[in-house]
């Protein structure tokens, strides 16, 4: 009775192992089969591509087309990758700009403060104080004056160039 309980539970594991390496095959087989088709529907593509730009010819010249046209692609997509990692590090080395800005505008306030204090303490006239805070108002509206011009002039320089 015991050896027909250990037989049954073999004939049982042999049953679950062929359906599953049953199910495994078949799945093999199906990715086989897809990946046939995709190779099969890229050289159409491709051997459409070469027909149609009249590079299907007897001494070979359509392959060569081909190949030429992959490698021309090769080289813009290599071109594109440099140019976008130009561009990440002039970003990059825009934002460390950026952050250097604010930490010397944050020292430059703190030392006017400490100017202010020295000179208030030294006995500065107020109408004096006054007229440096104006002075450096006006340099900063002649800074950013500065800053619209060379835009400007580097928007019609980049204009001309690219027309």
């Amino acid at each position: 009775l015991d050896w027909i309980g250990c037989v049954s539970r073999k004939l049982e594991q042999s049953d679950a192992e062929y359906y599953s390496l049953q199910d495994s095959y078949d799945k093999f087989v199906g990715r086989q089969r897809i990946k046939e088709i995709q190779h099969q529907e890229r050289h159409e593509l491709l051997t459409l591509r070469v027909a149609s730009r009249g590079g299907n010819t007897p001494n070979g010249q359509g392959d060569a087309s081909c190949s030429l046209d992959v490698e021309s692609q090769a080289k813009v997509m290599r071109s594109v990758a440099t140019s976008h990692q130009v561009l990440d590090d002039i970003f990059g080395q825009g934002s460390a700009i950026l952050v250097g800005l604010s930490s010397q505008r944050d020292r430059f306030k703190s030392a006017q403060r400490k100017m202010l204090d020295v000179l208030n303490t030294l006995g500065v006239s107020e109408s004096l104080l006054r007229v440096a805070e104006r002075r450096m108002k006006m340099d900063k509206w002649i800074v950013y004056l500065g800053m619209v011009i060379i835009t400007c002039v580097m928007f019609f320089i980049w204009y001309k160039v690219k027309a």
